[in-house]
């Protein structure tokens, strides 16, 4: 991600270990609601909710409770396999 004309640069806190990183080291993790189920948002431009997370972080990832207050939702489970598969796409 390149800076604006300002030299901003977003930043973003990954969810699982709290490392504040630019936005284009971390993985968007977004919540789909009709399905219920949480996606990598790749490109991310999916709507509604959001989170991010360390690629190095991504085999960590369960529901904690920092994790259902980023999502604003509260599941029975999380499974990172998914998700790891679905970034190696």
């Amino acid at each position: 991600m390149k800076p604006n004309d300002r030299g901003h640069v977003p930043i973003r806190t990954c969810v699982v270990c709290g490392d504040r990183k630019p936005k284009n080291e971390l993985l968007r993790a977004a919540l789909k609601s009709e399905e219920r189920s949480i996606v990598l948002d790749r490109d991310q431009n999916l709507g509604g909710r959001g989170a991010y997370v360390c690629p190095d972080c991504l085999p960590r990832m369960r529901f904690t409770k920092r994790v259902q207050k980023a999502f604003r939702y509260k599941a029975e489970r999380l499974d990172p396999e998914i998700l790891l598969e679905q970034s190696a796409r």
